[in-house]
């Protein structure tokens, strides 16, 4: 499935009742979408349907203020409206499963109490909710519109009304809480890697402790950026070939992304197999991200970016059944560097992609792990013609129609 940051962005009104996101819906066959989006989620108002106001300014979030602005401008009223009715609508339509993030961070517990009772009377069904956005990040730790601190144990006590509210009330839904990010990059300003972890390993003991959440929440990016590789090297087993790789000058960054996403997915499982045994896994986001500040932009066009979609997407469908949900991150925007459609919705190697695994998976009737070691050496093709490749390691999948496809890392 896709998160969808409010609503088409395609469609610059909020609505899901547009031919961009049927378009979309038969492009990936989607099972599962996600409303409001990611972070602003955060700051949105649920009575109406736009983000608060004055809540926004004060996050320093440019980025949505910008989108704010420019769904302003198309909007007739003056305010960017997202439109939830049409989100039901398409969602029960195409039997899509509603992933709904509420929001702890900048609205009262009351609140969002009452905006799950009056979406279960006015638009009924079976729904998934979110507690939150990332809400471990360091950038949330002041609420500047507020009057105390953002921690882990003030998100412990709302994310617990929450979730014994939905058990209570709403027993055949299901919620997720959201832990932290073991392997982080998107924060801004912060350089001190051991007092992230530090914080990250507080912020999973207290929300432990949250009784009746069904499932955890991560957002497994690969970003190119120093930070990420420094932190991912701190943690995982095999950090000196790793740094290997690092050391040769030639696509250094290319390597080292191909290198990472076979060793991302097991950094966040290991996380919650330690740390929160038996929940479920959303992954309610996930891509590759870069640093395009830093200049490490990569062309959404290029055939590196979309073998690196799958062989990434891949390793992750590989620990399957450990997680339960897999939505990758764009899907409509003009300037997103994870999009699936481009300014004027042309296609780009993200869409291929991401449609290629969609249509390769809903016609599959067997999925099989393919593992190849201690076998014959292989040679690489073009530039990787040197390699040695000592083991295979992928899918192995057989469609409705009897043929046979085989996908690698």
């Amino acid at each position: 499935g896709f998160n969808s940051p409010m609503g088409a962005l395609g469609e610059p009104k909020g609505t899901y009742r547009s031919d961009n996101m049927e378009r979309a819906v038969l492009d990936f066959e989607i099972q599962a979408l996600r409303f409001p989006g990611g972070t602003v989620a955060n700051y949105f108002d649920w009575r109406h349907g736009t983000l608060i106001e004055g809540a926004l300014e004060k996050s320093g979030k440019q980025s949505l203020i910008e989108m704010q602005a420019d769904r302003e401008k198309h909007s007739e009223s003056g305010t960017a409206i997202v439109d939830f009715e049409s989100f039901y609508e398409l969602t029960r339509k195409h039997g899509i499963r509603r992933f709904v993030v509420l929001n702890l961070l900048s609205s009262n517990v009351d609140e969002v109490l009452e905006t799950i009772d009056r979406i279960k009377k006015e638009q009924p069904g079976e729904y998934y909710w979110e507690l939150g956005n990332e809400l471990s990040q360091p950038a949330y730790r002041k609420r500047a519109w507020a009057t105390d601190n953002w921690n882990a144990k003030v998100y412990t006590k709302l994310a617990g009304q929450v979730a014994r509210h939905i058990a209570t009330h709403y027993p055949d839904d299901r919620s997720g809480i959201v832990i932290a990010q073991v392997v982080e990059g998107r924060v801004p300003g912060v350089r001190n890697l051991k007092k992230i972890e530090s914080d990250m390993r507080e912020w999973d003991r207290s929300v432990a402790t949250v009784p009746n959440a069904n499932a955890v929440i991560i957002h497994p990016y690969v970003l190119s950026e120093k930070r990420f590789i420094e932190r991912v090297l701190g943690e995982s087993p095999n950090a000196e070939r790793l740094q290997g790789l690092l050391n040769r000058l030639d696509d250094v960054r290319w390597r080292w992304l191909f290198a990472c996403a076979q060793e991302v997915p097991d950094l966040y499982l290991d996380q919650v197999r330690n740390r929160f045994p038996g929940k479920s896994v959303w992954i309610t986001e996930a891509g590759f991200s870069e640093d395009k500040k830093k200049g490490y932009y990569h062309d959404q066009q290029s055939m590196r970016r979309l073998l690196f979609n799958l062989s990434y997407f891949i390793t992750w469908m590989r620990r399957y059944p450990e997680w339960e949900t897999l939505l990758f991150h764009g899907l409509f925007s003009g300037k997103g560097h994870m999009a699936a459609y481009g300014p004027g919705l042309d296609v780009n190697a993200n869409y291929l992609s991401y449609a290629y695994l969609a249509r390769l998976l809903n016609d599959a009737e067997m999925v099989g792990y393919l593992d190849i070691e201690g076998g014959p050496t292989y040679k690489g093709a073009g530039e990787y013609a040197s390699a040695d490749i000592r083991s295979l390691k992928g899918l192995y999948v057989r469609t409705n129609g009897g043929h046979q496809r085989i996908l690698l890392t």
